[in-house]
């Protein structure tokens, strides 16, 4: 079964997509975003989608994130998918929050409010597998309930908005392996690379530690949230 396939099935299995969504994609220009963008719109055709671009520029990164937003901004004009941006200084902009969390607050912000002005049904994002596991062990550690346990959901209104998580069962490395095949471009987020975040120590540290008892941990993880979630619906 293709990728492709793979996010069919899933689709219709959650019920994520109705015909003649309008669809916004949160794209950063990483490789899960930008093989969620390729997914939608190699499947447009067959739901009868219209799908739109939402970009936040959070001024994070300096360069790197103006490098960022041009990438998307080239990504739209060639698949001709419209496309919303902001830039904003999320250090500046809210000092209640550490920056992941403010970039992540602020970032939802802008696609709902993109979304409603722009008449839009649901928010589509990149999430995968591997953030599924990850979520869930992060949660484990600091001692989370049943429903913190269900993590990351398929679909879950949010705002007034659905949003959508097309990748949910798919793995990173297929991920990856799909944009290498058709010769895809992403961008790299440097942070992802820096140990001061607690995400970024599970995955290069803990997970890889934890596959050395169960290679297959990952899954492991990733159905601990569908049995959660599951188990909290009832």
């Amino acid at each position: 079964m293709t990728l492709l396939d793979e996010v069919r099935k899933f689709i219709k299995q959650y019920q994520l997509i109705n015909t003649q969504d309008k669809i916004l994609i949160g794209l950063s220009g990483g490789p899960d975003s930008v093989c969620l963008l390729y997914a939608l719109n190699a499947l447009k055709e067959e739901f009868s989608l219209k799908l739109y671009i939402g970009h936040l520029n959070h001024s994070l990164r300096g360069r790197e994130s103006d490098q960022d937003q041009e990438f998307v901004k080239k990504l739209s004009q060639k698949l001709k998918i419209p496309a919303f941006f902001k830039k904003v200084d999320v250090l500046g902009a809210d000092k209640t929050y550490r920056s992941e969390e403010a970039a992540r607050k602020i970032r939802f912000d802008f696609l709902f409010q993109t979304a409603k002005e722009n008449h839009l049904t649901k928010i589509a994002l990149g999430h995968n597998q591997d953030d599924q596991a990850e979520t869930v062990l992060m949660r484990l550690i600091r001692g989370s309930g049943l429903l913190g346990l269900a993590a990351i959901l398929p679909k879950r209104k949010i705002g007034g908005f659905t949003i959508i998580r097309p990748l949910l069962e798919i793995k990173r490395k297929d991920i990856e392996s799909f944009l290498r095949l058709k010769k895809i471009a992403s961008r790299v987020d440097s942070s992802n690379l820096r140990e001061i975040y607690f995400r970024n120590r599970l995955r290069r540290t803990l997970l890889p530690e934890l596959e050395k008892y169960n290679p297959n941990i990952k899954e492991v993880l990733a159905g601990t949230a569908q049995t959660a979630a599951y188990d909290y619906d009832f």
